[in-house]
């Protein structure tokens, strides 16, 4: 969701916080449940058409229809997916596009979301998943972000005994990849 204005801002960042300290002081209760990761999939792309519409971005799903469903709590991940690929399209080129792929590994689920953006420097990769930790502070501003998304999203993911990492090459995009349990 594009943020536009100081209010709606400043209510994002309301939310992401107390989102945080539910998640940080083991508040957070999921729901964990069989799902199909790519039926969450489709209904967060869905609710991303205007932005990617926007920039002209190719969305993609690569995700095998026999994928076994994970142990999730769909809302939840979907709040994860719904960053990742927000942000993928956010931070991507114009006519830019972002491949969700999705395969089997060891027990897991491993789902990777990739893009043609603007990717990220080495130096600043340490430092992605941390609290209000922004790479481009500027262009985050602009577009409308507190800083806490990516916290978030892998606190997340380790609440679902999973891990989550990124490869990037500047200039010419990023994968950002996370793993969950198969049910």
């Amino acid at each position: 969701k594009i943020i536009h204005s100081d209010s709606e801002r400043l209510a994002q960042l309301i939310d992401d916080i107390l989102d945080l300290s539910k998640i940080e002081s083991g508040k957070l209760r999921l729901d964990l449940k069989p799902c199909a990761i790519e039926h969450i999939v489709k209904k967060v792309i869905a609710g991303l058409d205007k932005q990617s519409g926007n920039k002209s971005i190719e969305i993609q799903v690569d995700i095998p229809s026999n994928l076994p469903d994970v142990s999730a709590d769909e809302v939840k991940i979907a709040q994860v997916l719904l960053n990742l690929i927000d942000n993928a399209v956010k931070y991507n080129r114009e006519e830019g596009s972002v491949v969700i792929s999705g395969r089997e590994k060891n027990g897991f689920i491993q789902i990777d979301i990739s893009d043609t953006g603007v990717g990220i420097s080495e130096k600043d990769m340490p430092r992605i998943f941390e609290r209000f930790y922004r790479v481009d502070k500027a262009r985050s501003r602009e577009l409308g972000g507190t800083g806490l998304g990516l916290s978030i999203v892998k606190h997340i993911i380790t609440a679902h005994q999973g891990e989550i990492s990124v490869q990037s090459v500047l200039g010419q995009g990023s994968t950002f990849s996370f793993t969950i349990p198969k049910a």
